[in-house]
């Protein structure tokens, strides 16, 4: 454990330097680093290994960062996400873009992936433009059930419909550009090998059952400028362990942390008003929820049936306490 705790301090302290060579527009845009004609998470052990740390880094001493219970790949990912880089890190390509997908035009003639066609691959990776048409979307249920193991989407893709990634079994990451605005509900739903999510900043509202069962979901990053969060979005997150909720978000409605059974953190804003039904029932390892307001402000939130059913004994800690 110290020998871990001591690399991670070293790889903290000095990858500055270093990650100044890996690209000419910074840690948000990464490639085909290992240069095996694909972008997965093998180019971030390869960053890691043999661009910012060859010298120490070794990935079967390392530490099972996403906590999964396998020490793998994935654990660079998390590492680069949010150790060392988070709120930055991408992991993007340019090319190999994946072919044969199916796509409707919209009445400005542009472009909406509406199914896989003829592709086939695990590693999907959504091209800016097909036949000439610019991607904007991705379509309702457009690979509900299918093989993919990664997604990227490409720069000036805006939206994601409801159940495009549904039922995935085998999706592991998901790289979303800042230019998605919209996910749908239920849109990575039932994603049980999934472990981490970063949303783009210009999201503004977690749909309903947006990672509902998601079970291997360990980090999810909210960006600040979300004001909603939908019905049952987190539904049986159960290797979920810390969730910070954004200052804007006035509601916790119904069921949206039911039964993420390893939420042992939860950081509420001042503004809170109402937790719904069921918000936080089941959460069986919660140990704080961290209030930003005053204990009187706790006291006068609505806190409607059942919502820390099945808690345990945990603490709620206020800024006046």
């Amino acid at each position: 454990m110290k020998r871990i705790i001591c690399m991670i301090l070293a790889l903290i302290v000095t990858v500055s330097a270093a990650a100044i060579a890996v690209s000419a527009e910074g840690l948000s845009v990464l490639g085909d680093l290992n240069g095996d004609g694909k972008v997965t998470s093998n180019d971030a052990v390869y960053l890691l290994r043999s661009v910012l740390f060859p010298d120490t880094y070794d990935l079967e001493q390392f530490c099972d960062f996403d906590g999964n219970g396998e020490v793998g790949s994935d654990d660079a990912i998390f590492l680069l996400r949010h150790v060392l880089f988070p709120g930055t890190y991408v992991l993007k390509t340019t090319y190999p873009y994946s072919e044969g997908l199916d796509y409707i035009l919209d009445d400005g003639g542009m472009a909406w992936i509406s199914g896989p066609g003829t592709f086939d691959g695990e590693e999907l990776n959504i091209p800016p433009e097909i036949d000439g048409h610019p991607v904007i979307g991705v379509e309702y249920n457009a690979f509900e059930d299918t093989a993919v193991t990664s997604v990227t989407l490409s720069d000036g893709i805006m939206k994601i419909e409801s159940n495009a990634f549904d039922y995935c079994k085998s999706l592991v990451a998901v790289y979303l550009p800042e230019s998605v605005t919209n996910i749908g509900l239920g849109a990575f739903a039932d994603c049980n090998k999934l472990t981490s999510a970063v949303l783009p900043a210009g999201v503004t509202e977690i749909e309903y059952y947006l990672f509902q069962n998601c079970s291997s979901l360990v980090s999810v990053v909210i960006p600040d400028g979300v004001t909603f969060i939908g019905e049952w979005a987190f539904d049986g997150c159960s290797a979920l362990t810390a969730v910070t909720v954004p200052d804007r978000v006035t509601e916790i409605n119904k069921g949206a942390f039911y039964g993420c059974s390893s939420l042992a953190d939860v950081y509420l804003p001042e503004g809170i008003t109402r937790i719904g039904e069921s918000a936080f029932d089941s959460c069986r390892g919660l140990e704080t929820i961290y209030f930003a307001g005053t204990r009187a402000q706790w006291e006068a939130i609505e806190k409607e049936t059942d919502w820390d059913a099945y808690t345990g004994n945990y603490a709620v800690v206020c800024a006046d306490d």
